[in-house]
């Protein structure tokens, strides 16, 4: 298979699974999010930012790391299987630290007392995913097992879901279920992962010291992206009341399922990038070729997300939730800058190996968010940790294209253009479909089908070429 129709079929594989991960959570979050209501969904959510924390202690950065680096040894077995043995092993090392900074939080802190059931049930993710190495499927590239699996698996966590969970008091069950579909995927990783690859997993003490700094410098930049993304709502928490919590959750969900869907695409180039390093026009037309994509899409679902806030917030949440329509438009804004900072610093500075400006980058971000955080959240609530977040963005995407200028120079401004066009196209299109119908989910289907038809248009004149041959690709796969 060519290359160009490698990463076509990855990115769509990866884009079905974006798909879901915006599906399943649009079946589950409407349901948990009524049946638990604010306080209890917001002790959920409280508990799982805790976990967070401590599950990125135990992933330590490796699962950036061993992406990157394994995918130049991959077809050498000797090498790939003694780097996977000895990363293997430091994760292991670090999941156990985690576990023991875990049990030192759960006796001396006296806030986790009422959250204690809710977080060991939560963390039994960060065994189940140390153990299921899916970054050794990442490696290879093994997209449609890991795309079938996600579905397999998050349909089952659905189904066991709306059979467990009946009230507010059942959230505890609830948080069983945030985490059951990942624990059946990473038992499915061990088995597939020795049959498929015939990689077995042995704990090793050599050679590990070599892969410590680097993981260390990944490390420090997912701790900085996790703080600023997590200090929000543990700070909500600590400052504010579980309602608080409830609310900025409710925005930050509908927040993160578009982002994901928007950067679907990305995250399928990087081992290519990482692969690619040396030719250098090679590597700038994949890179062009993805901001593309992103650029063309960004602009019309951060416009959506803006005008469609409380629409959307009505009909996944309900009444109790409104006041999330607020915090929502300042994450739609927040959008456009966390989803480009996500491509210069992920797609390009990472497999550049510019992961020590990433981490400077992030831990600025990280800081300024968190300083803030503490001086606005006791008066303004949500709305501060909406704000904190979106100046955390700009900071990061300014300081990340920075320091890519002399790697890339972005061939972008007739999408970027294109792309604010699409934006103007949301905006009119609302204008009309809120005079047709106060009907929340016909505005938000009428909203969605007018601009597509609106914006397709323009696309296919401006695009035709590209949407050529990407029609083409789809349809000779569809042959196969």
């Amino acid at each position: 298979m060519g290359e160009k129709k490698h990463l076509a079929l990855n990115a769509a594989l990866n884009l079905i699974r974006q798909l879901c991960a915006v599906i399943f959570p649009i079946i589950t979050f409407p349901y948990a999010s009524r049946i638990l209501g604010t306080d209890n969904y917001g002790k959920v959510e409280f508990g799982l930012s805790v976990v967070n924390m401590i599950a990125l202690i135990a992933s330590l950065g490796i699962a950036g790391y061993a992406i990157r680096e394994g995918a130049r040894i991959r077809d050498d077995k000797r090498r790939i299987s003694t780097f996977v043995n000895e990363v293997f092993s430091l994760n292991l090392l670090s999941m156990t630290a985690a576990y023991m900074i875990l049990a030192a939080l759960l006796v001396f802190w006296p806030k986790l007392t009422s959250y204690r059931v809710i977080i060991l049930v939560l963390c039994l993710s960060i065994a189940a995913t140390t153990i299921g190495a899916d970054w050794i499927n990442s490696i290879y590239e093994d997209f449609l097992f890991i795309t079938v699996r996600y579905i397999i698996c998050q349909t089952v966590a659905v189904v066991v879901l709306f059979l467990i969970v009946h009230g507010s008091e059942d959230y505890v069950q609830y948080a069983f279920t945030t985490v059951l579909g990942g624990l059946i995927a990473n038992f499915l990783n061990v088995i597939h992962i020795r049959k498929k690859w015939g990689l077995k997993r042995r704990l090793t003490t050599q050679g590990i010291r070599k892969h410590l700094e680097p993981v260390f410098i990944l490390f420090g930049n997912s701790l900085s992206s996790l703080v600023y993304i997590n200090s929000d709502v543990m700070l909500l928490g600590i400052f504010a009341a579980d309602s608080n919590v409830g609310i900025y959750t409710a925005a930050g969900k509908i927040y993160t399922l578009v982002k994901q869907l928007v950067s679907a695409a990305m995250i399928v180039v990087i081992p290519s990038v990482a692969g690619s390093i040396g030719r250098n026009e090679d590597v700038r037309e994949k890179l062009n070729g993805v901001l593309q994509v992103v650029l063309l899409l960004l602009g019309p679902a951060a416009a959506g997300l803006f005008v469609l806030r409380k629409e959307i917030v009505l009909l996944l949440s309900g009444n109790q939730y409104l006041p999330a329509e607020k915090p929502l438009a300042i994450l739609a804004a927040a959008l456009i800058f966390a989803v480009l900072a996500c491509f210069f610093a992920n797609v390009i500075m990472i497999p550049f190996r510019m992961e020590k400006k990433v981490l400077l980058l992030t831990t600025v971000s990280a800081a300024v968010n968190i300083v803030l955080n503490i001086a606005l959240i006791p008066q303004f609530k949500e709305q501060a940790a909406a704000a904190t977040t979106l100046i955390s963005e700009i900071i990061m995407l300014a300081g990340s294209m920075w320091y890519t200028k002399e790697v890339f120079r972005p061939a972008a401004l007739k999408t970027l253009l294109t792309g604010a066009g699409g934006a103007a196209v949301v905006f009119a299109v609302y204008a009309l479909t809120s005079r047709l119908t106060d009907m929340n989910l016909l505005r938000i289907a009428l909203t969605i089908a007018l601009t597509l038809a609106g914006y397709g248009a323009i696309v296919l004149v401006l695009y035709r070429e590209l949407v050529r041959s990407f029609a083409g690709q789809l349809r000779r796969r569809g042959k196969k």
